[in-house]
């Protein structure tokens, strides 16, 4: 997926970073770099949806307001549930 610019954060706790737009459900997996001031904001958290433009990084703790610097990149969809996996090789 293209990374999508941030326009700002907020010095707060929990962070709450402002796009242009945004496909992000609550729940989704995000790494942020090159997030400038604020720099509580760059590494990867698991992301709250607030409206279509912002969304609040889950343990994050704000250390300034950060302006429109840096990147968001959407890993991956909410997980969410309990399940177990098994694989079987079979071969010689």
């Amino acid at each position: 997926a293209t990374p999508i610019a941030i326009v700002s954060s907020t010095n707060a706790t929990p962070i709450v970073v402002t796009t242009l737009s945004n496909t992000l459900a609550t729940g989704d997996l995000v790494t942020i770099a090159g997030h400038l001031v604020n720099t509580g904001a760059n590494g990867t958290f698991r992301v709250t949806r607030i409206t279509a433009t912002t969304f609040s990084l889950d343990g994050s703790i704000g250390v300034g307001i950060g302006a429109a610097t840096g990147t968001v990149q959407i890993l991956g969809g909410n997980q969410t549930g309990t399940g177990t996996s098994e694989i079987t090789a079979t071969g010689t």
